[in-house]
């Protein structure tokens, strides 16, 4: 769902963060911002900075950064037309005509869902996919519960249909099933994606035979968002609430075989790595995680990937042991499933890291340890974490006071970890400084080679911004670059040196890169060529700018 810009803008207006943050936590007046322990990570000082004028807060001990509808989303776990909306509530905002905007998409959407569930269900077309689910085993009250479907073998099967409903390809397209006038979707199984309220916002697929790829998914489009959605969630959502458990998987068959199987409270991550905005939106409904990946080599990287992200939003976490060479779909049809002796055959997260390492010799164990640490550190809750630490402690034989310690550099730690690279970090800190001076904006503007990162470049070009309406359009890893360098309290003539800095390394990286390009194209000229001796003179001068870094 979008919103337009002057709705966002009244939204953030008429909510200023330090009155939403502070309905939430005792914020205290510290100079012109306001500050408080920080709600993402444990600490004993206060480091979490809200500042009104610029309308954003930053912590510097985790490196959380946002505005007022990212705060929302990351401490209440909230998608973000959620969060728009219980601001415009808060304030008495009436946004009700934007969502106008998307109901022809979802329509779209409900329209196609029913097209594939009708097809598989009661047409000739659908027999390939009826005989593939009666092969896995999943019979028809567990296909109605889902709305599954089938999407024949045809270029225009829906595009043909939806034009005799007189539905427009230019809709088609915008809800992801279409791709140059022709179905994205073609001889599969078609898993309906529900948002909580029950509308459908996207599909899961799957081949019947061997074609490729084998699974497709909806690209996100204006009311889908895959790292924010989970499979099946609409329809478990209050077993899972009952039971404060959620049995996550990853794969929609998987799913389907546990829950016809009688485990009600299972939900998917939609195939992909877990996500910190699906795990928000799950800790909404449950304390407790049991994961139930494959237990193959990829299911137990992506089980000791997604324990860092479930602990780092206070969730509980088990993982399930499973026998080698099955996943979860395999074991329930096999073996079937009994919840209670399901929960038993579990091992908390502490065990599954330590049984995951090969431990021979003191290197290894010390390699351990440092993971085991790292993985504490993640912890926000401060009693959990105390009572976790002690665990450790004795099941590694080592002091306690040794795993509660920080690692060297950790503590100081302005930005988290991240996979964005060295170029994109210092475009975004010299996006911070130049929100932060009008002098270094209108310079930057004028630079045009020096950006190049699309989201960054996107912003530099808009002819004005304040920091809290570009805050959404970042990724957090690069919101928390901006916002340390916007709240960090420095002499300007300390901040204007360094951006310069920063643009003469940028330049340099292009520059050398340019000497690359060079050196390759002279290497592959005839030697004797009068072009080359142009070039190995400009080649010259550019490498001599290049050391004395101008």
């Amino acid at each position: 769902m979008r919103f337009s810009e002057e709705t966002l803008n009244r939204v953030r207006d008429e909510n200023p963060i330090e009155d939403v943050i502070g309905d939430f936590l005792g914020i205290k007046k510290s100079g012109e911002n306001f500050k408080t322990k920080c709600p993402f990570h444990t600490e004993k000082t206060p480091s979490f900075f809200v500042s009104p004028e610029k309308g954003i807060y930053h912590c510097f001990g985790c490196g959380k950064s946002g505005n007022v509808i990212t705060f929302l989303m990351d401490y209440r776990g909230m998608t973000f037309p959620e969060a728009v909306k219980f601001l415009a509530e808060r304030a008495g905002i009436e946004i009700e005509g934007e969502e106008e905007k998307n109901v022809d998409i979802l329509k779209v959407l409900e329209y196609a869902s029913q097209l594939y569930h009708k097809t598989l269900l009661e047409t000739s077309r659908g027999r390939p996919g009826r005989a593939y689910l009666e092969s896995r085993k999943i019979d028809d009250n567990t296909i109605v519960a889902f709305k599954l479907g089938y999407a024949p073998i045809s270029l225009k099967y829906l595009v043909r249909a939806a034009q005799k409903k007189n539905i427009k390809l230019e809709l088609l397209n915008k809800a992801g099933l279409v791709k140059d006038g022709l179905d994205k979707f073609k001889k599969r199984i078609m898993f309906p994606v529900f948002n909580t309220g029950g509308r459908v916002i996207g599909f899961g697929s799957r081949m019947i035979d061997e074609g490729q790829p084998k699974y497709m998914n909806s690209p996100d489009t204006e009311v889908y968002k895959k790292s924010y959605s989970l499979y099946g969630l609409y329809q478990t959502k209050g077993d899972i609430r009952k039971e404060k458990t959620a049995i996550l998987v990853e794969g929609n068959i998987d799913l389907l075989s546990v829950w016809q199987a009688g485990v009600k409270n299972v939900v998917a991550s939609l195939g992909t790595s877990l996500t910190d905005g699906q795990t928000n939106l799950l800790a909404r409904y449950a304390k407790k995680v049991v994961m139930f990946y494959d237990s193959d080599e990829a299911g137990l990287k992506s089980s000791r990937r997604a324990i860092d992200i479930l602990l780092r939003h206070t969730l509980d976490v088990r993982i399930a042991v499973i026998a080698s060479g099955y996943d979860p779909d395999s074991l329930v049809r096999e073996k079937g499933i009994n919840y209670e002796g399901f929960l038993r055959n579990t091992v908390d997260f502490l065990e599954f890291i330590i049984n995951a390492k090969k431990v021979d010799n003191p290197e290894d164990k010390i390699v351990l340890i440092s993971e085991v640490k790292r993985t504490l550190n993640l912890i926000r809750d401060p009693i959990k974490k105390e009572v976790w630490t002690s665990e450790a402690s004795k099941r590694l034989d080592i002091s306690k006071s040794l795993l509660a310690g920080s690692d060297v550099g950790t503590t100081n730690r302005k930005v988290p970890s991240s996979s964005i690279n060295i170029r994109c970090r210092a475009e975004a800190e010299i996006l911070g400084f130049a929100l932060k001076y009008e002098s270094v904006w209108d310079n930057i503007k004028k630079e045009e080679k020096v950006i190049q990162t699309p989201v960054i470049r996107e912003i530099i070009d808009r002819d004005h911004v304040d920091p809290e309406g570009i805050m959404e359009m970042l990724e957090p890893d690069l919101r928390s670059i901006v916002g340390n360098i916007l709240l960090s309290v420095r002499e300007k003539g300390m901040d204007l040196e360094q951006v310069n800095y920063l643009i003469r390394k940028v330049k340099n990286w292009d520059m050398k890169s340019n000497l690359r390009n060079m050196r390759e194209t002279i290497r592959r000229m005839e030697k004797n060529n009068e072009s080359v001796k142009e070039l190995l003179l400009e080649y010259e001068k550019m490498r001599r700018r290049s050391i004395e870094g101008k």
